[in-house]
C-alpha cells in the first residue's frame, strides 16, 4: 500500500466530529442551539446521517432535531422513519430550496391533509416527492402539488386510497413527470389517459399502477403510444386486465414489466 493511499483512508477530523454529533446527537440535545450555528453544509451531513435510521428517532424529539438542522438550502428532507405531525410539516416551509421530500405513512404519524396543504406552496423547486401509503393525501392535496410543484420529476402516491382519477386530471398539466407511481389507488382508464396524452407522458420512463381494480386493459396501448420512453411498467394485480389483451402489445424499449397471470 503506497503512502498516498494510506492517507486517503484515515477519515478527516471534519469526518470525525460529524460522525461523533450524528452518532450522539441524543446525549447533545442540551447543545442544540450551538448545533443550530452550524455552517449549512456540516448540519446537512449530519441530517443525512440520522435520517436513514430508525435507531435515532427512537431517541430524538423529531421536531427539535428538524428545527435545528433543516435550513433555506435544505436540498433532501426523508421523514421516512421520523414520526410526522403537522407541527413538523410547518418546521420545513423553510426549506425553500428543496428538491426530494420523503414521506412514508407510520402508525405513530398524526399529520393530516391540511398540514400538507400549508407546505407545499414553499416547495416550488420540489423535483422528487413521495407520499406512499398517506391515506390523507386527497384531491386537493394533488391540485396543490400540480400548482405549486411545477418542476416535479418523480411522485410516489402508492397506496393513497383516495386517489381518483380527478387527481390524474390535475398531475396532467405537469411537464416534466419521469417517474410516477398510482399503484393501489382507485385511478382509471380516462385519468391515466389524460395524465399519458399531457406534456410529461413522452418523458415517462418509470410507470407503476399496480393492484388498482379500476384500470383495464383497453389503457395498456394508449400508455405504450404516448409512453415512448417507458423502460419499466408495473400493472400486476390489476384485474380488469385479461391476459389476450397483452399479447399484441408493442412492449419494444421496456427493461421491465410486472402484471398478472391468471390460471
Amino acid at each position: 500500500m503506497s503512502w498516498n493511499t494510506t492517507i486517503s483512508l484515515v477519515p478527516s477530523l471534519r469526518n470525525i466530529c460529524i460522525d461523533f454529533v450524528g452518532n450522539n446527537l441524543p446525549c447533545l440535545l442540551n447543545q442544540i442551539n450551538t448545533i443550530a450555528r452550524l455552517p449549512h453544509h456540516i448540519k446537512d451531513r449530519i441530517l443525512h446521517k440520522i435520517s436513514v435510521s430508525l435507531h435515532f428517532w427512537k431517541e430524538l424529539d423529531a421536531k427539535l432535531v428538524w428545527k435545528c438542522l433543516v435550513h433555506r438550502y435544505t436540498k433532501e428532507v426523508n421523514l421516512t422513519f421520523s414520526i410526522v405531525d403537522d407541527e413538523l410539516l410547518s418546521v420545513l416551509k423553510i426549506c425553500r430550496n428543496l428538491r426530494e421530500l420523503y414521506i412514508t405513512q407510520m402508525l405513530d404519524n398524526n399529520f393530516t391533509a391540511q398540514g400538507l396543504l400549508e407546505l407545499i406552496p414553499y416547495l416550488t423547486e420540489l423535483r422528487i416527492l413521495t407520499l406512499s401509503r398517506c391515506t390523507v393525501v386527497n384531491e386537493d392535496v394533488i391540485i396543490s402539488i400540480a400548482e405549486h410543484c411545477p418542476k416535479l420529476t418523480s411522485l410516489d402516491l402508492h397506496s393513497c386510497v383516495d386517489i381518483t382519477d380527478a387527481a390524474l386530471y390535475k398531475l396532467a398539466r405537469l411537464k416534466h413527470l419521469s417517474w410516477i407511481t398510482l399503484s393501489n389507488t382507485k385511478v382509471s382508464d380516462n385519468g391515466l389517459e389524460a395524465l399519458v396524452k399531457g406534456p410529461s407522458g413522452r418523458n415517462l420512463i418509470e410507470f407503476r399502477v399496480a393492484d388498482c381494480p379500476n384500470v383495464t386493459g383497453n389503457i395498456l396501448p394508449v400508455i405504450i403510444a404516448n409512453c415512448p420512453k417507458l423502460e419499466v411498467f408495473v400493472f400486476h394485480g390489476c384485474k380488469m386486465i385479461q391476459d389476450t389483451q397483452l399479447l399484441d402489445l408493442p412492449f419494444k424499449g421496456l427493461k421491465q414489466i410486472q402484471y398478472t397471470i391468471e390460471w
